[in-house]
């Protein structure tokens, strides 16, 4: 009997892959080049630390890269396509360091235009290994009135 596998990616959906693995690679020319000229990043949970342009692209991933350690993991993807040469994506994926304790999960929901990034949402957050229930967080929420 057979067994089933996963589709080949999308062109828009091997993007991103690329992107990750450029990261992970530590490959700055590489990533450079999957981004469009008028790239713009959005943190809609940090707006001040919303940029345009490829030059910050470059200072993020330099920073990131004085982790030796550092890893993304890509955990699921969805694609839509929006036009000619236009598509929105979704990704689920965590950010991980061991040696420095780092261990980030979110989304980044984006558009490509024309087989590159146009443009990004990153909603990133540390994971909280330890805390309160969803059940005693609302619980607290509801007493003082304030997150």
């Amino acid at each position: 009997m057979g067994t089933f596998s996963d589709p080949p990616p999308c062109p828009e959906e091997q993007l991103i892959l690329d992107f990750f693995e450029a990261v992970n690679d530590k490959d700055s020319d590489r990533l450079l080049k999957m981004f469009h000229p008028d790239y713009e990043s959005e943190q809609p949970c940090y707006p001040t630390r919303n940029f345009k342009g490829g030059e910050q692209v470059l200072r993020n991933y330099e920073a990131l890269s004085k982790f030796k350690s550092v890893k993304y993991t890509v955990h699921r993807t969805a694609f839509k396509q929006e036009g000619p040469g236009r598509v929105t994506g979704f990704v689920e994926c965590s950010l991980q360091d061991a040696e420095n304790k780092v261990n980030v999960k979110g989304v980044f929901i984006y558009e490509t235009q024309d087989k590159l990034l146009r443009k990004g949402s990153l909603y990133m957050t540390p994971v909280q290994s330890s805390g309160h229930s969803i059940a005693e967080h609302f619980r607290i929420v509801s007493e003082k009135g304030k997150w």
